[in-house]
């Protein structure tokens, strides 16, 4: 007796003409998905994915598409869900305008890839202090797949092997910090940092000590500003690595 009411809400939203617009433009659109998956991983570590809205069990990917709001709430209860509302959204079409203006379009499909993925795991560092490894894979994966295109097409092979280089200096340079100081990092800002060492490191071994440096001032900043001895890492690496992409990309 007690779920009739929410049925019949449920039957007369599906009939609405304005909810079910609402509904086709979240499922056509790639910013409601990816705040849909921002949403699933928006837990501690070590936690089962939110796969359902806490308030009113609704799938976050259901059938009829993401339920996650741009307004940080659940499309169905309208409870709270979700990261920062609009910052998500902000943020990737900031960086993906950035990026479209300033790479060449055979480094298009790379750093766009790479922007967009880096925002989505800044945007969850941020609120839950980690970096998923199955995102921060897919981040690398993409990245170089991409970088693959202007080294066959404009025989840079030896710029790709480079930025493979620098994905594994930088990956092991930021594991051996993790190691020699358990707490000071976690693993997912290892993996990221090796993702961020493929990205710059196409433009050069300069332009990443640029990054590792700018990504350890800023942090470094926050920590004094917000008067904290730990906070998430992954956000000013990712800025900092955008920072310098576009820079190197405008220079030549």
């Amino acid at each position: 007796m007690n779920d009739q009411p929410a049925e019949r809400s449920d039957q007369a939203s599906a009939t609405d003409p304005r909810i079910r617009l609402l509904t086709f433009t979240r499922m056509v659109s790639p910013l409601a998905w990816l705040r849909a998956i921002a949403t699933t991983y928006l837990v501690a570590y070590g936690e089962p994915r939110q796969r359902r809205c806490p308030a009113c069990d609704f799938p976050v990917l259901g059938r009829g598409g993401p339920t996650t709001t741009i307004t940080g709430k659940c499309a169905r209860c309208r409870a709270p869900l979700g990261p920062t509302p609009w910052l998500l959204e902000f943020a990737v079409l900031a960086t993906g305008l950035a990026v479209l203006s300033r790479v060449g379009p055979l480094q298009v499909a790379a750093y766009c890839w790479f922007a967009v993925l880096g925002v989505l795991l800044a945007v969850i560092d941020l609120a839950v202090w980690r970096l998923p490894h199955a995102l921060t894979a897919a981040w690398a994966a993409g990245t170089l797949a991409g970088l693959l295109i202007p080294a066959v097409a404009q025989h840079r092979l030896g710029d790709w092997l480079q930025a493979l280089a620098a994905g594994l200096v930088s990956l092991m340079f930021f594991a051996v910090l993790a190691s020699v100081r358990p707490g000071s990092m976690g693993w997912g800002d290892v993996t990221a940092a090796g993702v961020v060492g493929i990205a710059v490191g196409w433009w050069g071994w300069w332009p990443l000590l640029h990054t590792l440096v700018l990504a350890y001032a800023g942090f470094a900043a926050y920590l004094i500003v917000t008067r904290r001895r730990r906070g998430p890492f992954g956000p000013f690496l990712i800025a900092s690595a955008l920072v310098i992409i576009v820079a190197s990309a405008s220079s030549g």
